[in-house]
C-alpha cells in the first residue's frame, strides 16, 4: 500500500466570524450575480448555471413591488393604477428579459446526459463579451481581473443611476447587485490568489526541507521557511525523514508483538 506524507504547518490566524461572514456574503450574492451575469456572459458551465434558480429568482423580484407597496410606511402616495404601472414597468421588463436571457442559456447547456467529452469545465462562470474584453486604455487593453472586478459591473451600476434619476425602481436593483457583483469578483480573485500562494508554499517547502530539516539552515536562507521541530540527532536519519516526507513509500503490513 502506497501512501502520500505530506509536510505542512500552519500558524495563519483563525478568525472564525470573518469565515462566517464571507460565507454569508457569498450565499446572499448569488442572487445579484446570477441577475447580471446573464447578460453579460455566455457559455456557463453545466454545473454553475441553474435555470431553476432563475426561475426562483424572478419569482421573488416580480412579488417585491407588490409586497413593498402593501406595506403602509413603504407605501409611496398615490403609486396606484398607472402610478404603479409606471413606476415598475421597466422593473418587469428587465425580469422577462432575464427569463429570456436564462432560458437562452438553458438551452445552450442541453446536452445528451451520456455526453462527457472533456469539451468545457463544468464549473465555468462564462465567457465574458468581448465588448469588455476589447476595451483599451491609452491604446493598451484593460487587465481582465480589472475588467471583471470593475468594468462590468460599473456598466450596469450605471445603468441602474440613470434608471433611479428617472424614478425607475429597477435602477436600485441594478445599482444593488453591481455592488454585490463587484464585490464577489474581488473575493474569487482573492481566494484564487489564496490557492495560488497554496501551491507556491507547497512547492518551497519540498525544496527547502532538506535545507532546513537536515542541514539547519536558518530562514533567513530558506525564503522564510522554518519547521518547529526536533531535530534528529544523526544527520542520516535526518535525511531519511525528509527523503520521506515527499516520497511513496511501501508500508509494510503492521507487527504485533505479544
Amino acid at each position: 500500500m502506497k501512501k502520500q506524507l505530506h509536510f505542512a504547518t500552519t500558524f495563519g490566524r483563525s478568525n472564525p466570524f470573518k469565515n462566517l461572514l464571507l460565507t454569508i456574503f457569498t450565499m446572499s450574492a448569488s442572487m445579484p450575480r446570477a441577475i447580471l451575469e446573464v447578460f453579460s456572459r455566455s457559455g456557463f458551465g453545466r454545473r454553475y448555471f441553474s435555470f431553476g434558480w432563475c426561475i426562483i429568482y424572478a419569482l421573488i423580484l416580480a412579488l417585491v413591488p407588490m409586497a413593498k407597496e402593501s406595506i403602509p410606511f413603504l407605501k409611496a402616495e398615490g403609486r396606484t393604477g398607472w402610478g404603479f404601472m409606471f413606476h415598475y414597468l421597466s422593473w418587469y421588463a428587465f425580469l422577462l428579459a432575464f427569463l429570456y436571457k436564462s432560458y437562452g442559456h438553458y438551452q445552450a447547456l442541453k446536452l445528451p446526459p451520456s455526453i462527457f467529452d472533456f469539451s468545457k469545465y463544468s464549473y465555468s462562470t462564462g465567457i465574458l463579451d468581448k465588448r469588455f474584453i476589447t476595451l483599451k486604455w491609452n491604446g493598451k487593453y484593460l487587465d481582465l481581473r480589472f475588467i471583471e472586478t470593475i468594468v462590468e459591473p460599473a456598466f450596469f451600476l450605471v445603468i441602474g443611476l440613470g434608471l433611479m434619476i428617472l424614478g425607475q425602481a429597477l435602477g436600485i436593483l441594478l445599482f444593488t447587485c453591481s455592488i454585490f457583483y463587484s464585490a464577489n469578483r474581488f473575493l474569487d480573485y482573492e481566494q484564487g490568489d489564496e490557492m495560488v500562494l497554496d501551491m507556491i508554499d507547497k512547492i518551497i517547502v519540498a525544496e527547502e526541507y532538506s535545507n532546513v530539516f537536515v542541514n539547519d539552515l536558518g530562514a533567513d536562507k530558506t525564503r522564510g521557511f522554518s519547521i518547529p521541530a526536533r531535530r534528529l540527532a544523526s544527520q542520516e536519519l535526518r535525511q531519511k525523514v525528509a527523503d520521506m516526507m515527499f516520497s511513496d513509500y511501501q508500508e509494510d503490513e503492521p507487527v504485533f508483538v505479544s
